[in-house]
C-alpha cells in the first residue's frame, strides 16, 4: 500500500513538473514571437522592451541570446549587443555566426567589436568545457547518426551533362526500390532504438537528438505499413521525457501534426512548422478549431494569432472567422 501511495505521489509529481514546463514554454512562447513580431516589422525598439520578460526563463538558448544581440545592435544598442554575444557564445554561437549576420553590421563597425574579438576565444572554451561536461550516451548517439548516414539515400542521382551541368534524375525502378527497402530498415532501426533507450534528448545524445526527430518525421511522410502501431508505442516515450523537464513540451505537437497531416487527419495544433508554409489552411483541418489556443496552451506554445503576426503574416481567412477561446 506504501508503495501504491509512493508510486501516486510520484505521478502528480511529474504530471505538475510538465504543466509548469509547458507554462513556462508558454510564457516564452508568447515573449519571444511578440519580440519577433516588431522585429520583422522594423520596430527594434519596441522588439527590444520583450528582453526583460524572456532573459530569466528556462527556455532562453544560445540563439535567443544571439537574436537579443542581433536587435540590440539595429537599434544601435552595441553595450547590450556585445553582453548577449557573450552568452551566446558561451552557448555555441560562433565567430563565423558574427561575422555572416547582416544584423550586426552595425557592432561589427563599433569599437566593442575589438572586445569581442579579444574575448572570443575565452568565451567560446566556455561552450567547449560545457559541452565535454554533458553526459551523452556515446553508443546511442553512433547508433543515431549511423541511421542518419544511411537516410540520405534520395530518389534523385546527381548527373553531370556533356556541357558540364549538374541535373537531378529520378532513379530507375529497382534503384528505388532499393532505396525504399532501406529506408524501411531504417525505421524500424531507429524505433528499436527508441523503444531500447528511450527517446533522444539534447542530453542523453547531444545533437543527434535533433537528427532522430527529423528521421522519425520524414519516415511519417513515407507512410510505412505500421505507421500507426510504432507511433502509439513513441508518444508515451516522448510525454515521459517532457515530464521530466528533458523535451520542450511543443515537440510532442510538432510530431502529432505532422504525423495527423500525412496521414490526412485533422491538425491538433497547428504547430509553426505549419504557418511557415505559404498555403491557406482551413479550419475543416483543423480539431475543434475555437479549441485550438487551448491545446496550444497545453504544450507551451503561444496563441495562433501571435504566432501569424510574429511572422508578419494575416491569418489565413478561414481562421480569422473563428472565435478562439
Amino acid at each position: 500500500m506504501k508503495l501504491v501511495f509512493t508510486l501516486f505521489i510520484l505521478i502528480l509529481s511529474l504530471v505538475a513538473n510538465a504543466q509548469s514546463f509547458a507554462e513556462q514554454h508558454y510564457q516564452f512562447d508568447v515573449n519571444y514571437k511578440m519580440m519577433h513580431g516588431y522585429y520583422n516589422r522594423g520596430l527594434y525598439q519596441e522588439a527590444t522592451q520583450y528582453v526583460d520578460s524572456l532573459k530569466d526563463n528556462r527556455y532562453v538558448n544560445g540563439q535567443v541570446y544571439y537574436f537579443f544581440a542581433r536587435v540590440y545592435s539595429l537599434n544601435n544598442e552595441f553595450d547590450k549587443s556585445l553582453f548577449y554575444l557573450k552568452k551566446a557564445v558561451k552557448r555555441g554561437t560562433t565567430k563565423v555566426d558574427v561575422e555572416k549576420m547582416y544584423d550586426l553590421d552595425k557592432f561589427r563597425n563599433s569599437h566593442l567589436n575589438i572586445v569581442f574579438e579579444l574575448n572570443y576565444d575565452k568565451w567560446h572554451q566556455e561552450y567547449l568545457s560545457w559541452v565535454a561536461e554533458l553526459q551523452i550516451d556515446s553508443v546511442y548517439y553512433k547508433e543515431i547518426m549511423e541511421i542518419n548516414s544511411l537516410s540520405n539515400n534520395t530518389r534523385y542521382k546527381r548527373v553531370e551533362t556533356i556541357d558540364g551541368d549538374i541535373v537531378y534524375e529520378l532513379k530507375d525502378s529497382v534503384e528505388i526500390a532499393a532505396v525504399e527497402k532501406q529506408d524501411s530498415v531504417n525505421f524500424e532501426n531507429l524505433t528499436d532504438l527508441f523503444f531500447e533507450k528511450g527517446f533522444p534528448t539534447y542530453r542523453k545524445v547531444g545533437g543527434a537528438a535533433f537528427d532522430a526527430i527529423r528521421m522519425l518525421e520524414s519516415n511519417f511522410i513515407k507512410g510505412f505499413n505500421d505507421l500507426d502501431s510504432q507511433w502509439e508505442k513513441i508518444k508515451p516515450l516522448i510525454i515521459k521525457e517532457i515530464e521530466l523537464g528533458n523535451l520542450k513540451p511543443f515537440i510532442y505537437g510538432r510530431l502529432e501534426d505532422s504525423y495527423n497531416g500525412i496521414t490526412k487527419n485533422p491538425l491538433l495544433y497547428l504547430h509553426p512548422i505549419y504557418t511557415y508554409k505559404d498555403y491557406q489552411v482551413s479550419f475543416n483541418e483543423i480539431v475543434k478549431p475555437k479549441e485550438l489556443n487551448i491545446r496550444r496552451k497545453s504544450i507551451g506554445l503561444c496563441p495562433i494569432e501571435i504566432e501569424f503576426w510574429s511572422l508578419a503574416k494575416e491569418l489565413p481567412m478561414s481562421l480569422q472567422e473563428i472565435k478562439f477561446k
